[in-house]
């Protein structure tokens, strides 16, 4: 449906493949950007690809019963990012300068980005089309750059703007041709024939206005959840087991989980379960999680046990006919997990998305997802809340580079109405997949200022650690929650994500790596929240798809099980207890 960065992207690597192995410098910048495009050619995260494969957007898709993959990346600081990529590259050719993609050019050369002239003498690549014939006629030139962009697609009402903009640079001074050339293909790399396949007939003189957001209630407090997705599967009988005074369960574990993985009586702390209606009035955290193990002490965080997807009660003989769903894969059980809808009443609806439905009739709604948007945060298709995805770097200025070869601001200025105005109000005649780009075009280039301003002015000192992944995105939702008042929120629904945990090979050392992680990242943010005198007013919940069996496979790993246990802490929390039932 939606065409992607990689098209474009990857037809350069094949062409630069002949001169530059992919160990080259040239190629690792493209890695890079699979966080900030959402995809690279080589860089995807995992054997699952960039984007979920059954992912239906919010509106008119869910409400068809739609699916669109791709439209996945359609987020603010994706879209942002990926279209000043494609428009530097028009300008730079392949080139890190503006945020463009390719290399850094260090070779003693003053600027960077090479002059800007338009000479393109300093890219690792450049795009090399020329049109042919009369290059003064603006319908001649657009029309050839329509075919070969857009497969001949190109509105009449979209074809006439371009032509028009393509005319004004190239009749301005003599000598602006590559100019002129350089306007239009920016256009059309913004245009929704470009980025769809759809049919689009668009009404320049009907603008498309952002999505407008929710009155707050001033009378009503802040209050947040913040959902950690540990995706892979984690191996939760390696985070809370029996305490080794309960023997007869330590010793059980230890018989089923063999020497390779057990943890033994160093490598945990002791928490008292007497209150918690468990088979042991102790039980034991990896010393790992040291500080998620005193937060449970202090009364502010539990665990909760064994929880895994079921439709209705079963055992082990009949567990597999009678489940209606993919028990054991990565992708099913996440979207089971953030959905919590068994039995499909709110289909492609998520926990948290239709918990804000509710409150979002009487309070204004923040939803916001970190580098990448999750099911979870996803409510009634009908309603116009979205889900704002952030990046962990923060969010980028949209359409960084001045008209090309000019540095006025005032003509850069130019180009973004009419950037507006190829994605105005579409007929009915036009696709729900160019509706959906046009949209998100719009909102994204609107939320994007938006964002920069109000983090611009948040006081960066934190207490969470930044030197990890997590640790990076659980402080950009720190600098979201001192934003609150700016954004305008009552309550805010947070989804993180931290990738990593499909251990089947060397389970306890890879699995000890991430909790060290994980007890950093949270430990801070409790303490950061504390600072900011809402530490009773946020909730964190960190879980994963599945839990592992208990026995460990051949390669020193686990192999993908059921339920799971859980983690839950704030300051409202009634914690220092297990609830459900955690016996092996």
């Amino acid at each position: 449906m939606h065409k992607t960065v990689s098209d474009i992207v990857v037809t350069l690597s094949i062409a630069c493949k002949s001169i530059y192995s992919i160990s080259n410098p040239l190629f690792r910048p493209l890695r890079v950007y699979s966080v900030a495009l959402g995809q690279a050619p080589y860089g995807a995260p995992d054997q699952f690809s960039f984007f979920t494969t059954d992912f239906s957007p919010a509106g008119d898709h869910r409400e068809a019963a739609l699916i669109s993959p791709e439209a996945e990346l359609l987020t603010m600081s994706t879209m942002v990012t990926t279209q000043n990529a494609l428009y530097a590259l028009v300008q730079f050719g392949l080139s890190a300068c503006d945020g463009g993609i390719g290399p850094h050019w260090g070779r003693g050369v003053n600027w960077s980005c090479g002059d800007r002239d338009l000479s393109l003498k300093h890219s690792a690549g450049f795009l090399g089309f020329t049109p042919t014939g009369d290059l003064s006629s603006s319908s001649n030139v657009v029309d050839q750059l329509a075919t070969i962009l857009t497969a001949g697609r190109l509105s009449s009402t979209n074809r006439q703007l371009i032509e028009e903009a393509y005319s004004n640079v190239y009749s301005s001074a003599q000598g602006r041709e590559k100019e002129a050339l350089q306007v239009a293909q920016v256009l059309i790399i913004t245009s929704p024939e470009f980025n769809t396949f759809n049919k689009v007939v668009t009404d320049h003189n009907k603008e498309r206005t952002p999505t407008p957001p929710a009155e707050k209630d001033d009378n009503t407090e802040y209050k947040a959840i913040i959902h950690l997705n540990l995706f892979g599967g984690m191996d939760s009988m390696n985070m809370i087991v029996p305490d080794p005074e309960c023997s007869g369960l330590y010793g059980d574990y230890i018989a089923r989980r063999g020497d390779s993985l057990a943890l033994t009586i160093s490598e945990l702390k002791s928490i008292d379960a007497s209150s918690s209606n468990q088979p042991c009035s102790k039980f034991a955290v990896n010393k790992q999680l040291t500080d998620l193990a005193d937060i449970y002490d202090q009364g502010d965080g539990l665990f909760i046990a064994n929880i895994g997807h079921l439709q209705k009660p079963v055992d082990k003989n009949n567990y597999f006919t009678e489940t209606k769903t993919q028990l054991f894969s990565h992708h099913t059980m996440q979207e089971e997990s953030f959905k919590v809808d068994a039995f499909n009443l709110m289909d492609n609806t998520g926990i948290l998305g239709r918990m804000n439905d509710i409150l979002g009739n009487s309070m204004a709604i923040g939803q916001i997802a970190i580098d990448k948007t999750s099911v979870n945060l996803m409510g009634d298709p009908s309603l116009p809340r979205q889900v704002d995805v952030v990046r962990r770097s923060g969010v980028d200025e949209f359409y960084r580079q001045n008209v090309p070869g000019s540095s006025d601001e005032s003509k850069r200025a130019v180009l973004r109405p009419l950037m507006r105005q190829l994605n105005s109000i579409a007929d009915d005649t036009s696709g729900v997949h160019s509706n959906l780009w046009s949209q998100s075009f719009i909102d994204s280039q609107n939320k994007t200022e938006t964002y920069r301003t109000l983090l611009a002015n948040v006081n960066k000192t934190t207490a969470v650690p930044r030197n990890t992944a997590l640790g990076v995105q659980i402080d950009m939702i720190v600098q979201l929650i001192k934003s609150r008042e700016e954004r305008g929120v009552n309550r805010d629904s947070f989804a993180v994500t931290m990738g990593g945990f499909d251990q089947h090979f060397s389970m306890k050392d890879g699995l000890n790596l991430l909790f060290t992680e994980i007890n950093a990242a949270l430990k801070g943010l409790r303490d950061e929240l504390v600072a900011l005198g809402v530490w009773d007013q946020v909730t964190i919940v960190m879980s994963s798809e599945f839990g592992r069996t208990i026995t460990p496979n051949a390669s020193g790993g686990t192999d993908h099980g059921w339920g799971g246990h859980h983690w839950v802490m704030g300051g409202s929390v009634k914690g220092g207890r297990i609830l459900g039932w955690s016996s092996l």
